[in-house]
């Protein structure tokens, strides 16, 4: 009998999943809570090296990469053009299989949409309760209507509400971050393939990357309470955002400038100090499961090797426990190491004072190139479990 896989949310985790578990043999269904695939309409991500390795193995990588724009560079700046640091991330990217890429987030949806052509997909399902008993897990949703599963996979973001039903754990946790993000409509005077991150004296963070088509994704960040969270007026908005990056070069204030002002979207940043990957029949990943900061850019890739690890495990596994304790041993490591390095540098992200402003300036441009290299070399090299196919370049 073929398993049976619930599958609540229709994002990149959740979507990648579902793929990747159909591929496995299994019988899937995904319920999402909103009236479509949420991020349709959103701002860009980059899918680097270790995604798109994931990717591979589901014969996905070229179709995603081929909306992308590949990186090169990572360069950290700060006023004044000075240069704290440069990775070669897509020579990194090439030794360990290809450079990392730039995409616009509903081209990577649109793409893993079609992948997941086929399987049953309902909308407007919000999740009320996950009941388990010996043989099945019962998801109960808002209108009232039930289905079961052998297993069901919570992606459903950072509010998961099959983290609140089964966990009942709490919320995430706020890091004090706010951030403004959006994709401009041209890229004059940005340098080709390159992502730039400026960090400012007053403590406000700008990072910018390509996403093709003459387009650069950005967002721009600071710490403190949301104060900002009620102004209405798109234009005040962008004037105050530009107005944070008083010394940053040409080119950063030009891709904003050349962003529609109704187009600027705003989010606060969360993130996950516990590992709760499992329960019984009840799996999370993505958000829902290590919700972290946006540096590195590892959310959405960490989301899709969740996914294909996942699926490998329960096809390799005589029984859903089995499956989902072996996914979760799998992961948690790999998982734990890359967040501490997201969190070292979104708390040096988050100084304001200016003295220690210089200090985080001294230690970043003091930090060995090797070191910086090592990172990255530990965060783009996926440990797959599926091997990528001849086909994929």
């Amino acid at each position: 009998m073929r398993t049976r896989v619930v599958v609540v949310g229709a994002g990149i985790g959740g979507l990648t999943a579902a793929v990747a578990l159909r591929e496995a043999g299994c019988d899937v269904r995904i319920f999402e809570r909103g009236s479509e695939v949420r991020g349709l309409a959103g701002s860009g991500l980059t899918i680097w090296t270790n995604a798109l390795a994931a990717l591979a193995g589901l014969g996905l990588a070229d179709a995603v990469a081929s909306h992308g724009t590949p990186l090169a560079r990572q360069e950290i700046r700060v006023p004044g053009s000075a240069v704290l640091g440069v990775v070669e991330v897509g020579r990194i990217g090439g030794e360990l299989g290809r450079p990392g890429i730039g995409i616009r987030r509903q081209d990577l949806l649109a793409t893993l949409l079609a992948a997941a052509e086929g399987i049953p997909l309902t909308y407007a399902s919000p999740v009320l309760s996950v009941r388990q008993s010996a043989g099945t897990a019962t998801v109960e949703f808002a209108d009232g209507s039930t289905t079961g599963a052998d297993i069901v996979v919570g992606a459903d973001g950072i509010s998961s509400a099959v983290r609140r039903a089964v966990f009942d754990d709490g919320p995430a946790v706020g890091l004090g971050h706010m951030f403004w993000r959006g994709i401009s409509d041209s890229d004059h005077g940005y340098p080709a393939a390159t992502s730039l991150m400026f960090l400012s004296l007053p403590g406000a963070r700008c990072v910018s990357w390509p996403v093709g088509a003459g387009r650069v994704c950005w967002s721009v960040s600071r710490c403190g309470p949301a104060v900002t969270s009620t102004v209405d007026d798109h234009d005040k908005v962008k004037a105050m955002l530009l107005g944070y990056l008083r010394g940053f070069p040409e080119p950063v204030h030009n891709v904003i400038e050349s962003t529609p002002a109704e187009r600027i979207l705003r989010t606060d940043l969360f993130w996950r100090p516990d590992d709760e990957w499992r329960r019984g029949r009840v799996a999370l990943l993505g958000d829902a499961a290590h919700a972290m900061p946006t540096v590195y850019g590892q959310g959405a890739c960490q989301a899709i090797e969740d996914a294909v690890v996942l699926a490998a495990s329960v096809a390799g596994a005589p029984d859903p426990f089995a499956a989902l304790s072996a996914y979760a041993e799998a992961r948690r490591p790999r998982v734990r190491a890359i967040r501490r390095r997201v969190m070292g540098l979104s708390h040096y992200q988050g100084w304001e004072l200016p003295v220690l402003n210089g200090v985080r300036d001294q230690v970043l441009r003091a930090l060995p190139a090797a070191a910086s290299e090592a990172t990255w070399r530990m965060m783009l090299g996926f440990p797959g479990t599926v091997k990528e196919p001849s086909r994929v370049a």
